[in-house]
Formats: structure tokens, sequence, C-alpha cells
């Protein structure tokens, strides 16, 4: 199967260690706006060649994505209106809040679009300057303030919103040229 959809909000672990080359796209989203299980393990590392991975409406404490090389498409919200890419790969999901509190990369990643809606991710948890390939951006999150993306030349897009009171954003963004749009929302 090249599209894998499951939809619960009772998950407490998945478990997907065998390869499965033709899988590209895996959709793991709850039926209510947040899952009712406290806290998901999440082991993907069979799906070397998953291209799409959208997570929505769960409590992960660390999503280890290490194994994933050929990921294009990461998303813990989706946002069609400014990723219409992340419409192409996961189709229309409903607005679901996630807490993802660590997202570890591969080490050569090819990830493109990244749009993440959590609670939970703060600075330090996720290594945003090794994202190459990153072309759009999108980030809700309370407590993530630093946009450096030190190797991502390619970056057109830059979203974020919705800081705690209090947070500044550091956005140094030197080395883009094509960079088309910047939006911090309720943010200083």
């Amino acid at each position: 199967v090249e599209k894998l959809k499951i939809q619960s909000d009772d998950i407490t672990n998945l478990s997907l260690p065998k390869s499965s080359p033709l899988l590209k796209t895996l959709i793991l989203v709850s039926k209510s706006s947040s899952a009712t299980a406290t806290a998901t393990a999440i082991d993907l590392s069979g799906l070397t060649d998953l291209e799409s991975l959208l997570i929505a409406g769960y409590s992960i404490e660390s999503l280890d994505l290490t194994k994933l090389n050929k990921l294009k498409n990461l998303g813990a919200w989706n946002l069609g209106a400014i990723f219409p890419e992340m419409t192409d790969a996961f189709g229309t999901i409903p607005e679901k809040a996630s807490r993802i509190s660590e997202v570890k990369l591969p080490a050569n990643n090819v990830i493109e679009n990244f749009i993440m809606r959590t609670a939970t991710l703060q600075d330090g948890k996720c290594d945003f300057d090794n994202l190459p390939k990153l072309k759009k951006f999108f980030c809700q999150s309370p407590f993530f303030s630093n946009f450096t993306f030190a190797k991502s030349t390619e970056l057109e897009i830059l979203y974020a919103t919705a800081p705690t009171s209090g947070i500044k954003l550091n956005a140094d963004l030197g080395n883009k040229p094509k960079l088309k749009d910047i939006t911090f929302r309720n943010a200083t």
C-alpha cells in the first residue's frame, strides 16, 4: 500500500520496524481534537522509503525520524492554504493540536515542507539548523523562539506564530536568496 491512514484516539504504541518500501505516506490522526491516550510511543524505523508523514492530535515525548532519509513532507498539522504540498500529500485533515516535545531528524534529511503545531516543542529539541532542502516552514509553538535554519538556503516561506508572552523571537535569516515571505504572528 502506498498511503496508510490510521485514525484513533487510543493509540499508545505504534511500531513499524519492518521494511515497507511501497509505503510513501503515513497519516496518524486522532478522531477528536486530541487523543485520549496520554502519550504515544512511535517506532517508524522500518519506513526508510517514507516521503510524507503527518501526525496530528497526539502527545509524543520523542519522535525519532533518524531512519527516514527520504522524508520530504513532515507535518503535525495540516494548513493547506499556505502549504498546498501538504494537502497534495495528505488530503484535507481537520485541525488538531499535537504535543510533540522532541523531533530527531535524519542527519542527511531531504525535508522540504515542515509544518508543526505543538504546545511542547522548545528550542534545542529539533535541529532546525540541519534542514538543507527546506522550502516552507510553519511553526506554532508557545516555547519555540529561535529561527536560524543555518543550512536552509532553499527556504522560501517562514511562518511562526503564538509564542508565549514575553518570549522574544530570534530570527537570523542570512543567506536565504529564495526567501519570499516571512510572517511572525503574535510575536515580538
